[in-house]
């Protein structure tokens, strides 16, 4: 179990450079807005599952934080797009 956290601690921690590096290129559209929303979706899936431990837990617990995690995201998009026009 430790290097499988290990392993996803890297992983993170790659995303999170990817992400910022994006970033501080200025590479802003629509389309790397979307990738950057898919990695954070993905970050936050690996961290309730591994480090907040809820892989195996009821299902109405995992969904929950999902759906909180997709409307942040959802908010964020829509505010990135108003902002656009």
């Amino acid at each position: 179990m430790h290097k499988t956290l290990t392993f996803i601690w890297i992983v993170l921690m790659l995303l999170a450079t990817v992400s910022f590096q994006i970033g501080h290129l200025g590479l802003i559209n629509k389309t790397v807005m979307l990738l950057l929303a898919i990695i954070t979706f993905y970050k936050g899936c690996l961290v309730v599952n591994y480090f907040m431990d809820l892989r195996n837990s009821y299902w109405v617990w995992k969904a929950s934080i999902f759906l909180y995690l997709f409307v942040v995201l959802v908010v964020i998009a829509i505010a990135y797009l108003r902002a656009l026009t």
